[in-house]
């Protein structure tokens, strides 16, 4: 990074060579939850380390992360099972740019990467399907629709997937919606995105 860099200190903490950073959790209000069959499985912070460099110097990057699932599972299985995922990640500005290495992913690696971070089946090779525009916390948001393979439980299922990112009160909120392709899921899929909340708490 360039000389003369300065770590934005909105919500930042530096502890000697260390930076932290917290962000806050997001979820779907309970009115948008009524009639779509999902239920919050779970709602969790995850720690995130990385190495950057900041003045030719190295610092250690600390962020706390917040997953948000909800899941359906129409077959009682799960093989069959629906889900809803929110990831949150804190905003950092170093010279003006951002310093948070999930704001630097491509589309499909921020997929796999939110995948990862929720312990689900990672997917396969990706098929753009098309977009739907959709309002989420006041911003328009374009939602990205994939086909795709997901491995389950030992066994490969198409599948198709949501995808979408905005900013909103200095986080970074990833909206990653998937179901099995045999299920029609859309209609629920949008309701539950543009019910979400954010900032909330734990």
């Amino acid at each position: 990074m360039a000389g003369g860099a300065v770590v934005s200190l909105s919500g930042c903490a530096l502890l000697g060579d260390e930076i932290e950073q917290s962000a806050s959790p997001a979820a779907v209000s309970e009115q948008s939850l009524q009639g779509t069959g999902y239920d919050e499985a779970r709602m969790e912070d995850q720690s995130f380390e990385q190495t950057i460099e900041i003045n030719d110097e190295e610092r250690d990057l600390r962020l706390t992360n917040w997953i948000t699932e909800y899941r359906k599972l129409p077959g009682e299985t799960e093989q069959s099972a629906a889900s809803f995922l929110l990831f949150t990640t804190p905003t950092i500005s170093v010279a003006g740019r951002s310093a948070n290495p999930f704001d630097q992913f491509s589309e499909e690696v921020l997929i796999r990467r939110v995948m990862e971070q929720a312990s689900r089946g990672g997917p396969q090779d990706f098929e753009k399907q098309g977009e739907e525009e959709l309002e989420i916390l006041g911003d328009t948001v374009p939602l990205s629709i994939y086909q795709t393979t997901q491995s389950v439980a030992g066994q490969d299922i198409d599948v198709r997937m949501y995808f979408g990112e905005l900013a909103n009160d200095g986080d970074l909120l990833f909206v990653l919606g998937a179901h099995p392709e045999l299920l029609d899921e859309s209609e629920n899929m949008y309701q539950l995105a543009e019910g979400i909340d954010h900032p909330v708490e734990p």
